[in-house]
């Protein structure tokens, strides 16, 4: 049988075979279908079933999934280190001449850093301490997590607390004659104005100084002043003092140590009021009231009274909203009005008016209620709204002095015949209190503390009285 080629099969002819035609056409059949023509070469040389040598190198450089792995390993690495050192960089460039520590001079970014990490811990600190404090302090409620340390801690000492009570109504009651606590004789004489303090001390002033004095007369301080004639407390305790031979107006604490001292522009001081809840005081002089802080005497505005009012305040008192109920007496009339104060701290006139009848003696204004009570030479009594609306009107002998409201609305006063009167919110009496003393007219002043009793300063005495209701259960 005839051979074939191992790869196209084609007939090999034995050295005995003669060649036909047939089978060397056969043979060339076979080479013809096993070869491939120049075109069909070409096309399958431009078609991307396979690669060329540059794309064949690339594809053996290709990346195994280890390999990927260590290389992307490598980049964070890199990248921190790139980061750290680019900071390192910035800090450098950006360091200046703040030197913490001699041995370490800290770049401006370090230090911004460190103090904003520091502002934020004492921020959040004060914070907690500016929220227990107006926790606690349920009367002024004026901490701020933006107050500096000095100023947390001064209103940490004068944190006013309420201490829970049964309200009257609770109890079977009647009303019963008041019924003097203790009498007080001083051995100074000439006291003029007097103040109540804790634990039954009182403040008092006379023409040479400032007292303090326990319930059985002993002085247990006193400052030594030219011509004292005004002498006031705040909430917490603080004493007003204003001296008129020098125009000075001091601030003291119940120790009697000076807290600050302030020159007063007008030429005297008439009347001081005071908002405890904000914390201002109102000086009102012959022809200005000033308004200033009670934690350092700072002027917060002056308001020019000779625009609008003649004559000299007898008295005045502020609502707790920035607003001021002030009387002006000259020889033939009185005058009555409001000095408001704007969002931006400027004072101006809401309201006035002319009293001809009679001459103004005293004011005394309850903000929380929303009313003022009004009194005047002639023994008239009112009660008005803060737009100066009547709401009642009461008449009694002699002149109306020294009106004092607490918080349940009941009102009492002192006449120049030496008695004491408290009405309720509807102005109808209550009691009279009647002194018995040597001298008319000899109740120079008075005082309602937090618990309604009433403290008189005479002559030669101080008086407590109580018994405003007799309890029965």
């Amino acid at each position: 049988m005839p051979e074939k080629t191992t790869r196209f099969e084609i007939i090999k002819s034995l050295e005995e075979d003669k060649i036909s035609r047939a089978l060397f056409n056969e043979n060339w059949n076979i080479i013809d279908n096993a070869v491939t023509s120049t075109a069909d070469y070409n096309t399958h040389v431009q078609s991307d079933i396979h690669i060329t040598e540059v794309e064949r190198s690339a594809w053996n450089d290709k990346e195994t999934i280890v390999g990927a792995q260590n290389k992307a390993n490598r980049v964070i690495i890199d990248s921190n280190d790139y980061t750290s050192n680019s900071v390192s960089n910035v800090i450098k460039s950006e360091a200046d001449d703040i030197v913490v520590n001699p041995q370490n001079n800290y770049g401006k970014i370090e230090l911004e850093e460190a103090l904003q990490a520091h502002f934020l811990t004492a921020h959040q600190g004060k914070q907690s301490i500016a929220d227990a404090i107006n926790d606690v302090d349920v009367v002024n409620k004026n901490a701020d997590p933006n107050d500096s340390f000095l100023q947390l801690s001064t209103k940490i000492t004068r944190i006013r607390k309420f201490f829970s009570t049964r309200k009257l109504e609770e109890y079977s009651y009647e009303y019963a004659p008041t019924d003097t606590v203790f009498v007080t004789l001083h051995p100074h004489t000439g006291y003029t104005q007097m103040v109540v303090l804790c634990h039954d001390r009182y403040a008092c002033i006379n023409n040479t100084g400032l007292y303090v004095i326990d319930a059985n007369g002993n002085v247990q301080g006193s400052k030594t002043l030219n011509k004292p004639i005004s002498v006031t407390k705040d909430s917490d305790g603080y004493l007003y003092v204003f001296e008129q031979g020098t125009r000075i107006l001091y601030q003291f604490d119940q120790q009697l140590i000076q807290q600050w001292a302030i020159l007063f522009s007008s030429s005297d001081v008439y009347a001081v009021a005071h908002d405890n809840q904000k914390g201002y005081l109102y000086i009102a002089g012959n022809d200005i009231i000033e308004k200033i802080a009670q934690l350092d005497g700072g002027t917060i505005w002056t308001y020019a009274l000779d625009d609008v009012f003649k004559g000299q305040v007898v008295d005045m008192d502020t609502d707790g909203m920035d607003n001021v109920y002030v009387v002006v007496v000259d020889n033939t009339n009185t005058q009555l009005g409001k000095v408001k104060t704007d969002g931006n701290d400027n004072p101006e006139l809401e309201w006035f008016q002319d009293d001809s009848f009679a001459k103004g003696s005293s004011i005394v204004v309850d903000g929380e209620k929303g009313y003022f009570y009004y009194g005047n030479e002639n023994g008239a009594l009112y009660k008005k709204d803060l737009n100066n609306q009547e709401q009642w009107v009461r008449s009694y002998a002699g002149a109306i002095r020294s009106i004092q409201v607490s918080k349940d609305q009941y009102v009492t006063f002192v006449n120049n015949v030496q008695n004491v009167y408290k009405l309720n919110a509807e102005g109808e009496q209550i009691y009279v209190h009647v002194y018995n003393t040597p001298d008319p007219g000899s109740i120079l002043s008075l005082y309602l503390d937090d618990e309604s009793y009433v403290h008189t300063l005479h002559h030669n005495k101080i008086v407590k009285t109580s018994g405003m209701y007799r309890f029965l259960a």
